[in-house]
């Protein structure tokens, strides 16, 4: 029994096979645009922006480690964009 055979005779198997193909094409959509959209929420969340390619870039490199330590970077930069540090005029 051939594909084509088959299908004909099982209408519940062709379900499956196109229920089965829907959910692999979004979870092939949900792997693409997983950096895009961490930067969307990092943006809605703290007000900081990245860009998917740093983020992609920077997994890349050093995987988990190197997005956390570009998410703290850009954090600490925004802070002291905010907030700049207030030093005290040298006392002689």
């Amino acid at each position: 029994m051939n594909l084509p055979e088959l299908l004909r005779l099982s209408p519940a198997l062709v379900n499956a096979l196109t229920i089965v193909v829907a959910l692999l094409l979004i979870l092939l959509i949900s792997f693409l645009l997983r950096a895009k959209v961490f930067c969307q929420y990092l943006r809605q969340m703290t007000g900081i922006e990245l860009s998917p390619s740093e983020v992609k870039e920077a997994f890349r490199r050093r995987g988990r480690d190197g997005v956390r330590e570009l998410l703290l970077d850009r954090t600490i930069r925004a802070d002291l964009e905010e907030n700049p540090p207030l030093i005290p005029p040298d006392v002689r």
